[in-house]
């Protein structure tokens, strides 16, 4: 998510007006990040139950947000400018 954050979504902001997708994308990081921070909580106290819960949400969480990446890169990608995708394959090989 760093590495999205960091690289493509300024990339993406710079080819166009923050979209609700991408205001999407970035909360679904912080979701996610929320689930991660949970889950981490409740194997700490061996909450077993909790923790299947919370690892499906989880999951279900990432698989959606996986589908809606997809979905904003291939929106963008194909729209994008030789020089935007040189952009893109020079931060991502600095990564």
């Amino acid at each position: 998510m760093r590495l999205e954050e960091k690289t493509l979504f300024p990339i993406l902001e710079r080819l166009e007006e923050p979209t609700e997708a991408l205001v999407k994308a970035k909360a679904d990081h912080q979701v996610i990040r929320g689930l991660l921070d949970a889950l981490t909580r409740l194997l700490s106290i061996h909450a077993v139950p909790d923790c299947i819960d919370t690892q499906r949400e989880l999951m279900a969480k990432c698989s959606e947000h996986w589908q809606h990446e997809q979905e904003l890169l291939a929106k963008h990608i194909n729209l994008a400018s030789q020089d935007t995708l040189e952009e893109i394959q020079t931060a991502v090989s600095h990564c």
